[in-house]
Parts: C-alpha cells; structure tokens; sequence
C-alpha cells in the first residue's frame, strides 16, 4: 500500500493531519456558527409559532367579534321594524282619529244645514199660509162686494187663482 500511496503522491502522514485539522475545523465551525445559527433558528421557529398562535386567537377573536356584531344587527334590524310598525299603527290611530274628527265635523255641518233649511221651510209655508189666507180674504172680499152668478163667481175664482189677487 505505501507503493501505492507513493505512486499517487499520497502521504499518510499528511492525510492523518488533513483529518484531524478538518475534524478540528468541524468542531469549530459547530461551537461557532452552528450552534448561534440554530439558537437563531430555533428562536425564528418559536417567534413563527408565536405568531401563529396569536394570529389564530386573532382570528377566533374576529369570529366571536362578527358574531357578536351579526347578532347586534339582527336585534337593531329587528328593533327599527318593530319600531317602523309601531308608527305605522301610531300613523294610521291618528288618520282614524281625524277621519272621526272630519265624521263629526261634517255630521254637524250636515244639521246645521238641514235646521237652516227646516227654518226656510217653516218661513216658506208661514208666507204661502198667510198669501193663502189674504187671497181667500181679498176673494171673499171682492165676491161680497159683487153679488154675481155662478158662472161669474166661477170665472172670478179662476181668475184669482191663476193670476193671483190684484
């Protein structure tokens, strides 16, 4: 094997230190930037979890939020329909309250105009009476006055009748 060794150029001795310097190098390089490399690592990893975790009870947080929030809705949606009807049937109590009013507005109206006309009929018939009356009286007059016969006394009472007392 030596032969073959010097035949290559290779010198045990030489690879043994080679070794060892790399085994030494290893060593090293593992105290001094491995292992501050995976302190790194490891604290980034946790960091990352952390993260995650707050990023999960954020998200659940914004869920319970939302639900809260849709709930908080449907109770205000609900509580301005409520509020909505309610004026709707204050709305319509009133419009029944003043078409009553009207009602009895109008009604009152209504007799106060059929009184009115009562009382200008009452007038009407009292005139009509009392023109009656002086027509019979101005007829009975005028046929005292003239002692007619009946054919006369006829022609007379369709005068007056038609044209009135002169």
């Amino acid at each position: 094997m030596k032969e073959l060794f010097d035949s290559l150029g290779i010198a045990p001795p030489q690879i043994l230190i080679h070794i060892v310097g790399f085994a030494i190098l290893v060593a090293f390089l593992k105290k001094v930037l491995y292992q501050p490399i995976g302190k790194i690592l490891a604290q980034r990893q946790d960091t990352i979890r952390r993260d995650r975790q707050d990023a999960a009870q954020f998200r659940d947080e914004m869920k319970r939020r939302s639900g809260e929030l849709e709930e908080r809705l449907a109770h205000l949606e609900t509580e301005v329909r409520d509020r909505i009807q309610a004026a709707e049937r204050e709305a319509q109590r009133v419009r029944e309250e003043l078409l009553e009013q009207a009602r009895g507005e109008r009604d009152r109206i209504v007799e106060a105009g059929l009184a009115e006309l009562r009382r200008e009929r009452e007038k009407a018939l009292v005139e009509i009476r009392n023109l009656v009356a002086d027509l019979a009286i101005k007829a009975a007059g005028n046929i005292i006055e003239r002692e007619l016969d009946l054919t006369a006394h006829r022609a007379m009472i369709d005068d007056i009748v038609e044209h009135g007392v002169r």
